[in-house]
């Protein structure tokens, strides 16, 4: 639940509410009334009808808000580098096409969030020689380890 602070007033942007009809969820937001489910699905359902128009918009809130975004993205990284490198290598996976619908995300990113720190989650086989975005695919390997192997298959 975020919380916003006003006049030194703690105000919460949801609320425990009467359940959901249709999900049963009780979370709603405190300017609508309406469930925070709902809604979420709602949105994803707009912009699935409306991806060029969502498109737009979000590239002109990126240009208007650069700054605001990477201030935003460099606290993320710092805050959560295991998540980070998660998405990273998430992201690098799905523009290569090596991530199979099959894959348990749920392991792969289990998999980051284990690695101990000084160390990185590096590829056995990597991406860019057609190895797979898998959790077999995966090990965690110290970084000057990882530096030295590059995209070499060992």
């Amino acid at each position: 639940m975020e919380k916003v602070l006003k006049r030194r007033v703690v105000v919460s942007k949801t609320y425990q509410g009467a359940p959901c009809r249709k999900y049963g969820h009780t979370e709603r937001y405190v300017k609508s009334g309406h469930c925070v489910v709902c809604m979420k699905g709602q949105k994803e359902k707009w912009v699935a009808e409306n991806l060029e128009k969502h498109k737009v918009y979000q590239k002109k809130w990126h240009d208007e808000n650069t700054e605001k975004h990477k201030a935003h993205m460099q606290k993320y990284k710092k805050e959560n580098p295991a998540l980070y490198a998660h998405h990273s290598a998430k992201r690098r996976a799905m523009k290569k096409q090596q991530t199979p619908k099959w894959a348990d995300m749920d392991k792969i990113k289990e998999i980051f969030l284990n690695c101990p720190e000084g160390y990185e989650v590096d590829h056995k086989h990597p991406l860019s020689k057609g190895g797979l975005h898998v959790d077999y695919n995966l090990q965690a390997i110290p970084k000057s380890e990882n530096r030295r192997k590059g995209t070499k298959i060992l």
